[in-house]
C-alpha cells in the first residue's frame, strides 16, 4: 500500500520501460494513469516495490547496462520521480532483485549474473541516497533462479533457488552486515523456483515452486 492506495511497479516488455501505477480507490476498483519512470535503454526487469522512509522505491534490473538500479519518488503518492541510482555494476549483476528496510535502510539481495553468486547491499540512509558495496553470501552455491528478500525475528534473512534446491540463510546481526552460512531445506528433484519468504507465527516459512512434480510447496521453521 502506498499512501493507503494499492500501486503497482512493472516491466513495460513491448518498449523495455519501468513503469508505476497508483489506484484511485483504496480497493483498487479505479487507477490512475501509469507513468514511465526509467526509460533508459531496456531497464525495469525483475522489479521490486517498497515503502522507503514513507514514500515508494524501487529496485530492479537495467538489462541494456546489466545493473542494479534503485529509484525513489520525490513524493509519498509518486507523483514525480528523479532519475534513478546504479547501485551495482560489477560485471552483469542486479538480477531477482528483492528489498526490504533493514534497521531503518533499504536493502537488497540480488543475484550476480556474471559470477551465479548471491549478494547484498544495503543504503547508509533512510532514503537509500548513499549505498555501500554488495556483498557476496552463500560461496560456493549459485543463485540461479528468484530471490526474496524478508526480515525474520528482526533480522534479514533470504530464501533463494541454488541450482535447483532451496536454499536459506540469515544474517547475524541487524544489518546484514555478517551472515551465517546457509542451509539447503529442499533438495528434491528440481526446486525452489518462485521462491516467497515470510515470517508466520514467528519462524522463517517459504512458499515455492516444486518443477520436478509440477507443484506449489510450502515450508515453515520449527
Amino acid at each position: 500500500m502506498i499512501s493507503g492506495l494499492p500501486a503497482i511497479s512493472y516491466y513495460d516488455s513491448n518498449n523495455g520501460d519501468l513503469r508505476f501505477i497508483l489506484a484511485s480507490h483504496i480497493d483498487g476498483a479505479t487507477w490512475a494513469v501509469p507513468q514511465t519512470i526509467d526509460s533508459t535503454g531496456d531497464t525495469g526487469q525483475y522489479t521490486c516495490l517498497r515503502l522507503v522512509n514513507d514514500v515508494p522505491a524501487v529496485c530492479y534490473y537495467n538489462v541494456t547496462n546489466g545493473d542494479l538500479r534503485y529509484l525513489r519518488a520525490s513524493d509519498p503518492f509518486g507523483l514525480a520521480w528523479p532519475l534513478p541510482q546504479t547501485i551495482d555494476s560489477n560485471g552483469f549483476t542486479g538480477i531477482w532483485p528483492s528489498m526490504e528496510v533493514v534497521d531503518g535502510f533499504p536493502a537488497i539481495a540480488y543475484q550476480d549474473g556474471t559470477t551465479g553468486d548471491l549478494r547484498y547491499i544495503r543504503a547508509f540512509d533512510a532514503d537509500g541516497v548513499v549505498w555501500g558495496v554488495g556483498q557476496s553470501l552463500d560461496p560456493g552455491f549459485n543463485a540461479t533462479e528468484t530471490v526474496s528478500l524478508e526480515l525474520i525475528k528482526g533480522r534479514p534473512a533470504i530464501a533463494y533457488c541454488a541450482d535447483g534446491t532451496l536454499r536459506y540463510l540469515r544474517a547475524l546481526d541487524l544489518s546484514g552486515a555478517s551472515w551465517a552460512g546457509g542451509q539447503t531445506v529442499d533438495s528434491e528433484g528440481s526446486t525452489g523456483q518462485y521462491v516467497s519468504l515470510a515470517e508466520v507465527d514467528g519462524q522463517a516459512a517459504v512458499s515455492y515452486y516444486n518443477n520436478s512434480a509440477g507443484l506449489l510447496r510450502y515450508i515453515r521453521g520449527n
